[in-house]
C-alpha cells in the first residue's frame, strides 16, 4: 500500500529522555544509558515497515497486485501482513518520535528551536530524495512537516499537548469517515488510474535510473497527497502523546510496570485485532480483487486504519513485557532501532537494486510470499551489518550527517571570534 512510516532517534547519543524536563546549563554529565526498550521497539518496527514496503517497491506501486496473489499461500501471506503490519508500526515510530523529543530539547543554551528545525529541515531533504531516488512512499517528508507543528507545542503544558493530540485525532477520525463517504460510490476514474500505475510500474521495472525518478516523481504527487490527508493527523496524534510520555517516563524499567502491558496487551488485541482482520480479508479474502478496488476496498481501508491504533498499544505492550521478562531477547532488534533512519533508507535501496531497471530489474515477476520473505532476509541483513557498525562507530552513516548538520550552526558560533572565548 501506499502509506509506510518510519520514525528516527533524535539528534543525541542516547535515544531515551534521562531527564523528565528541560534543565538549566550545569556541568556536563557523563553520558546517559541507552534505553534497550526503545532501540528494541525501533528495530522491531524496522522489521514490520520492511515487510509493508516491499511490495510496493518489488510488485507494483500500490502493492500487492492479484498476480502476485495466484496461490492460496500467498493470499494468506498478504492477508497476515496487511492484517498485522500494514499501517500498524509508522504510529510506534511517530510515537517514539515525540517520545523522544524531551531529551532533544533539553540542555541546550541557546534554546531548542534552531537545532530542531535544522533537524527537521534535513529530514525533509532526505524525504524529498528518498522519494525521488529510490521508493515513492516516503515517509519522512511528512515527519518533517508534522515537526514544524510540533514546533509550536513542545513548550506547553501536558495539559495542552493532550489537548492538540485529542484534536488532531477528532479530525483524523472525520477525515476517515469523510473518505469512507465519498468512496461509497464506485470511481468512474478508476481504469484511467490504472492504466497510468501500470505505465509508471513498467518504467520503474525496465528503466534506466533516471527514468526510474522521472517515474516516482510523476507519481509522488498521488502518494505524498494520500500520505498526508490520512495519516498526518493520526502522526501529529502520536507526536503528541509521544512527547507527554516522554516527560513522564512511560516507557522506563518495563518490568516494574508489568499491569500496564499486560492491559495493553488485552485491550489492544480485543478493541484492534477483529478489525485488522475483517479489513485484511476484505481486501485479500478468496476471490478478491486487489488491483480493481471497490466500495468494499474503501470500507476495508478505513476499518484497517482505524483498528491500527490499538493494535499498535497491543505491539508496544507485548516488546515491553517480552524485555522485562527476557532482557536479552530483543537483542537483535536493538542495533537496528540505533540507526533507524540508515537503516530505512539502506532497506529502499536493496530493494529498489532488485526491482528496479538500474538494477536486476524484477518487479512484478515474484509472488507476495516471495517479495515478503525477501522483506525478511533484507531486514536480518541489515541488522546484523549493523550490529558491525556499531561496533566501530557511535551513530549510523546517515544519523552522523544529520548530527552533524543539525549542529552546525552552533559549531559556528561557538567558533566565532570573540564568542566563547572571551575572558572578563
Amino acid at each position: 500500500m501506499l502509506q509506510q512510516a518510519v520514525s528516527f532517534p533524535p539528534d543525541s547519543q542516547s535515544d531515551s529522555p534521562n531527564q523528565p524536563t528541560p534543565t538549566p546549563p550545569g556541568p556536563a554529565a557523563p553520558p546517559a544509558e541507552r534505553d534497550a526498550l526503545i532501540d528494541a521497539l525501533r528495530g522491531a518496527a524496522l522489521l514490520g515497515i520492511a515487510i509493508v514496503n516491499a511490495p510496493a517497491i518489488a510488485i507494483a506501486s500500490v502493492g500487492f497486485s492479484d498476480a502476485s496473489l495466484a496461490s492460496a499461500f500467498d493470499r494468506a501471506v498478504a492477508l497476515a501482513a496487511i492484517a498485522l503490519i500494514q499501517s500498524k508500526f509508522y504510529l510506534i515510530f511517530s510515537f517514539l518520535f515525540g517520545y523522544s523529543l524531551p531529551y532533544t530539547l533539553q540542555n541546550q543554551g541557546r534554546g531548542p528551536q534552531p537545532r530542531l528545525r535544522r533537524r527537521l529541515a534535513g529530514l525533509a531533504l532526505l524525504g524529498l530524495l528518498h522519494g525521488l531516488l529510490l521508493f515513492s512512499g516516503d515517509i519522512l517528508l511528512l515527519y518533517a512537516a508534522v515537526g514544524a507543528v510540533m514546533l509550536l507545542v513542545v513548550g506547553r503544558s501536558d495539559r495542552v499537548v493532550l489537548a492538540v493530540a485529542a484534536l488532531a485525532l477528532a479530525l483524523w477520525c472525520l477525515a476517515l469517515g469523510e473518505r469512507l463517504l465519498a468512496g461509497s460510490a464506485e470511481d468512474a476514474g478508476q481504469w484511467a488510474f490504472q492504466t497510468k500505475m501500470a505505465s509508471i510500474d513498467a518504467r520503474l521495472a525496465g528503466g534506466t535510473f533516471w527514468e526510474a525518478a522521472r517515474a516516482r516523481l510523476e507519481l509522488s504527487p498521488i502518494v505524498q497527497s494520500a500520505t498526508f490527508l490520512f495519516y498526518g493527523l493520526a502522526v501529529l496524534t502520536a507526536f503528541c502523546v509521544g512527547l507527554v510520555g516522554g516527560r513522564r517516563q512511560w516507557l522506563r524499567a518495563p518490568a516494574l510496570q508489568s499491569p500496564r502491558w499486560r492491559h495493553a496487551i488485552a485491550w489492544g488485541l480485543v478493541l484492534g485485532l477483529p478489525g485488522a482482520l475483517l479489513a485484511a480479508w476484505w481486501l485479500v479474502g478468496p476471490g478478491r480483487s486487489f488491483t480493481s478496488p471497490g466500495p468494499d476496498q474503501i470500507l476495508a481501508l478505513t476499518v484497517g486504519l482505524a483498528s491500527a491504533p490499538a493494535l499498535s498499544l497491543a505491539y508496544v505492550g507485548l516488546l515491553a513485557h517480552v524485555q522485562a521478562r527476557w532482557p536479552g531477547s530483543l537483542a537483535l532488534f536493538r542495533p537496528a532501532g540505533r540507526m533507524a533512519l540508515s537503516f530505512y533508507l539502506a532497506s529502499s535501496l536493496l530493494m529498489a537494486l532488485f526491482a528496479c531497471g538500474f538494477g536486476l530489474g524484477l518487479m512484478g515477476r515474484y509472488s507476495a510470499a516471495t517479495v515478503v520473505g525477501l522483506a525478511l532476509v533484507v531486514w536480518l541483513l541489515l541488522a546484523l551489518l549493523a550490529q558491525q557498525w556499531l561496533r566501530c562507530f557511535e551513530r549510523g552513516p546517515v544519523e552522523q550527517l544529520l548530527h552533524r548538520w543539525s549542529r552546525a550552526g552552533e559549531l559556528r558560533a561557538a567558533s566565532a571570534p570573540g564568542i566563547g572565548d572571551a575572558r572578563h
